[in-house]
């Protein structure tokens, strides 16, 4: 077996996730009426074909890369194209003083409130989020490591004998579907792009919202990649005649557990709902959002399970632990919140103190 080089990997991986960015950014170019997004699309498209000249030097047959985390860091990106020009590089017309600190009343349009957004919701934290997203790129390295003796092992030609499942994973066994297959594919993106609803929050949330979901999406993405370095677990459809021959050469027919679909899509799902509750605790629309997120990733693991490329128990973990990300991730941007509520709670009311030769009543608002 030939030596294949990391470097190769990491040429195929972000030629994969550019080139899944720009549907995106055509789309959000679309929604904005911005036309710097569709130079992106297009200098990303070139690029895109760059790489690909570049990974053919290397011989390294690479799997396709189904996550779309990096997506969501480019969704970001295009909110923050989607702000006037002078947002970002207009100075506040008048200088603030030393004890002042700049917000968004006093200068409009400075960058800063788009960065750190009002703090009432949730907070950027500049020890939380390093470490969120040097876990990811860590995992991500040890995953690329993983990947290359992972894809060392090959099919030998003999279908498994479904016996040896466990009852409760072969009633739901089924062979490949080609068209079912496509079809999840087409949902799970429907699923990542659930967090739009967060267009009606103010602008100055938005690049706050958008790295929480890219933190998620990544961590998602490589605890999932991980595991299925570990697991060597073969997909229901190599159990029937008629598996897909492409992804055999490739090496994915033994990536089953978990299913990174399912968990993606429950990630993004709860994302959407947590955060959206959040934001509009009160608002008719909770029950709405929740309930459309959670079907359409609760399609996604269906159809992965009923187009043959996982068991029963890779969707319902990929449920769980993509739950888990969707909900954790902007769980610890809230670390701080209820205490700076509590103590202003605590400032407000009222009290009656009996004094030697009166009373004393303080009211605080």
């Amino acid at each position: 077996m030939r030596r294949r080089f990391a470097a190769a990997d990491v040429l195929i991986k972000i030629n994969s996730i550019l080139a899944r960015t720009n549907f995106f950014f055509n789309m959000f170019a679309i929604v904005f009426h911005n036309n710097r997004l569709r130079i992106l699309s297009r200098i990303i498209r070139n690029r895109c074909a760059r790489l690909v000249d570049s990974a053919a030097v290397f011989s390294y047959n690479a799997r396709v890369m189904k996550s779309i985390f990096a997506i969501c860091v480019f969704t970001a990106l295009s909110c923050a194209f989607a702000y006037p020009d002078d947002a970002f590089f207009a100075l506040p017309e008048a200088s603030l003083s030393d004890n002042e600190t700049p917000n968004a009343e006093r200068s409009p349009n400075s960058f800063f409130p788009y960065l750190v957004g009002s703090g009432d919701y949730f907070v950027l934290n500049p020890i939380t989020d390093p470490i969120l997203i040097g876990s990811g790129i860590g995992l991500f390295v040890v995953d690329l490591n993983l990947h290359r003796l992972k894809n060392d092992r090959r099919f030998d030609g003999a279908l498994y004998d479904r016996d040896d499942v466990s009852a409760f994973d072969r009633w739901a066994m089924r062979p490949y579907s080609r068209a079912l297959d496509i079809t999840g594919d087409v949902f799970i993106g429907c699923t990542m792009a659930t967090p739009l609803v967060f267009a009606s929050v103010d602008k100055r949330e938005w690049i706050t919202i958008g790295l929480m979901y890219a933190e998620t999406m990544l961590l998602t993405h490589v605890v999932k990649d991980l595991i299925k370095s570990l697991t060597f677990r073969p997909r229901p459809y190599m159990y029937f005649d008629g598996y897909p021959q492409k992804y055999v050469d490739s090496g994915d027919w033994n990536n089953s557990f978990p299913s990174g679909h399912t968990m993606q899509a429950f990630a993004a799902a709860s994302f959407t709902s947590f955060v959206f509750a959040m934001y509009f605790p009160r608002s008719l629309w909770n029950i709405p959002v929740s309930a459309g997120s959670y079907a359409l990733a609760a399609t996604v693991a269906v159809l992965r399970l009923s187009s043959g490329n996982h068991f029963l128990t890779d969707v319902l973990f990929g449920a769980a632990f993509g739950t888990v990300f969707g909900i954790g991730v902007p769980l610890l941007h809230r670390i701080g919140i209820g205490t700076k509520d509590s103590s202003a709670k605590k400032k407000r009311g009222a009290s009656l103190t009996v004094l030697p030769n009166g009373f004393q009543a303080v009211v605080r608002f």
